[in-house]
């Protein structure tokens, strides 16, 4: 990257995002961590498909399995090194299992999401949901069936008062490195200035007592999530998209490692797979060398020395700086036939607005 700002005279600073960075794994994840010297992975399918919720996690990352080489020999074929050994990355469910119609929420880790507290703000993470889940669990051990409803809601607003109060003054003790608790200074009430931690776990309890009810009913996670988390059968039917149509296997193209093949007859114009794509500029996939390029006063001028594999599998034209990586399941694996071709890109009508297919 220094390189190519460095051959094109540019800064960092001036490039835009590069979304891929939002869908990296890391490159242990997926046994990808020697293949160079820094290396974060991006797994297509549920790894990028995959939305991620602190406290409804329900499904974890399995690691990949190591072929024998597919069906080339890695020191002499030409194809050697075009793909990667390992295969097979799948994700599995927890032990709670997963209702039909639930959203699938894979952990992109709690660093995600609070080093992007411009983006998002202070959102609770996973400890403060179990946190929450805990006084509410403590508070509805009280007998309150005799109280009005103004008497239930004061109740409550102490119980979370006096759980937030306690949730501060361990954070000061923690920051101060304080570990004598006679020494700490003991708040009477909720301070104005708030801690991050205090704002993130205030963020996962309900401001009354009638919303306490629901998220102990359905837990602080399920109860973060505005409307029903469970999609009805009906309406993913209607609106959702078949991903099972293809599956990989090892291709009969000599070279060609492995291939998608359908799992059942796809007749004329049918949708094989649906292929959401992550916009890329082409710049960012060259790659550059030089001499002594550690040192830029020693350093010749930079030399380009080709493209990043991931190049291979995104769409485009040779005229465009714009570049389309899909990354819905499988559909990477599609190989290419000059003549003996049995599926077409097409542009989607139904997810897309008009406005955006008349400038392609």
């Amino acid at each position: 990257r220094k390189l190519r700002h460095w051959r094109h005279n540019t800064k960092a600073k001036e490039e835009p995002t590069w979304i891929l960075s939002d869908y990296y794994w890391q490159a242990s994840a997926t046994m990808g961590e020697y293949e160079a010297t820094h290396v974060d992975s991006v797994v297509p399918g549920l790894g990028m498909l995959a939305n991620s919720h602190p406290g409804l996690v329900n499904m974890y990352m399995m690691p990949p399995i190591r072929e024998n080489g597919g069906g080339i020999h890695r020191s002499t074929h030409p194809t050697a090194g075009s793909s990667s050994q390992y295969h097979n990355i799948r994700f599995a469910s927890y032990d709670d299992g997963i209702y039909a119609g639930d959203e699938l929420f894979v952990e992109y880790g709690d660093h995600w999401f609070s080093g992007r507290t411009d983006s998002f703000g202070l959102l609770p993470l996973s400890e403060d949901f179990e946190i929450a889940d805990a006084m509410l669990k403590i508070f509805f051990e009280t007998k309150y069936n005799d109280m009005t409803v103004e008497e239930k809601d004061e109740l409550w607003h102490e119980h979370l008062q006096t759980s937030l109060i306690q949730r501060e003054q361990e954070v000061r003790r923690q920051e101060r490195g304080d570990n004598n608790e006679t020494e700490i200074e003991i708040l009477q009430e909720l301070p104005q200035n708030l801690s991050d931690a205090t704002i993130r776990l205030q963020s996962a309890l309900p401001s009354d007592f009638k919303g306490s009810v629901s998220y102990h009913k359905r837990g602080t996670g399920r109860a973060s999530v505005p409307g029903n988390a469970i999609r009805p059968l009906p309406w993913l039917r209607q609106h959702g998209q078949c991903l099972d149509n293809i599956q990989p296997l090892l291709s009969n193209l000599p070279g060609a490692h492995r291939g998608a093949f359908a799992t059942r007859f796809i007749s004329k114009g049918k949708i094989i797979a649906p292929a959401p794509v992550v916009p890329i500029r082409r710049h960012h996939l060259e790659i550059y060398d030089a001499k002594d390029y550690h040192s830029k006063k020693k350093a010749g001028q930079p030399w380009f020395v080709g493209n990043q594999l991931l190049l291979n599998y995104c769409y485009g034209h040779a005229n465009s700086s714009l570049l389309l990586f899909p990354y819905s399941p499988v559909v990477n694996y599609m190989n290419h036939h000059p003549t003996a071709y049995n599926a077409k890109i097409q542009w989607s009508k139904r997810f897309n607005k008009e406005e955006l297919l008349d400038k392609t």
